[in-house]
């Protein structure tokens, strides 16, 4: 099933002008993977269970480094087309899934996947201060907290590589963006992944490391 997704997935990456109807084919493909990561827990697991090897999730892994990049690439500060959103949010959840489940092996990828949760973040919380109406609420206040999992789960997984990517994520247009902050802007479930991140942070990166860069913000 792994490559038969990753065939869909990659189509929309490869196509520059790719429809609504191409996005939710990449959804449901990211779904599948996200249930097989699931299914099959921890890489070791799934090798000596049969089921699929540590590179093949390493490739899904990356093909959703490729999934947001796309998605930021096309969030230009006007709102996009609710399907983006929706693309957006199932690939960084997909992602927190498989960051999980290949812990270190996260490693290589690591570049790929905070730029574009980092891009998509601080374009997504800048919509979020301007007039939207409900609908174009909800699609940010879902891709906000998807991409919030998506960097609590690297900070769970990899904490002791996360400190040099710290200055780009705890700044006013990302993590500490009034618009993840500020109670009168921000949705419940925005707030709570929020407050998940905070926990995770301070409990899982060294004080040592952690300290210089919330002085420094």
């Amino acid at each position: 099933i792994l490559p038969i997704a990753s065939g869909v997935i990659g189509s929309t990456i490869a196509v520059q002008d790719a429809k609504s109807e191409q996005f939710l084919l990449s959804q449901s493909a990211l779904v599948a993977v996200e249930h097989i990561a699931r299914a099959f827990g921890r890489r070791k697991r799934a090798i000596h269970d049969g089921g699929p090897s540590d590179s093949a999730f390493q490739s899904a892994l990356g093909q959703c480094g490729e999934i947001l990049a796309f998605c930021s690439s096309r969030l230009d500060g006007t709102f996009a087309r609710g399907s983006i959103y929706d693309l957006l949010s199932t690939s960084a959840l997909c992602a927190a899934t498989l960051i999980h489940g290949q812990g270190p092996s996260s490693l290589p990828l690591l570049p790929d996947l905070v730029k574009p949760l980092v891009d998509s973040l601080t374009k997504t919380n800048t919509l979020v201060t301007r007039n939207l109406d409900h609908e174009q609420k909800g699609h940010c206040a879902v891709a906000q907290v998807s991409l919030l999992r998506a960097l609590t789960a690297l900070i769970e997984t990899v904490p002791q590589f996360m400190p040099q990517y710290l200055p780009s994520l705890l700044t006013d247009k990302v993590l500490l963006s009034e618009a993840i902050r500020d109670p009168h802007l921000v949705a419940d479930p925005v707030q709570a992944a929020v407050e998940r991140f905070d926990a995770v942070l301070a409990t899982s990166v060294a004080a040592r490391l952690l300290l210089p860069t919330v002085s420094a913000a």
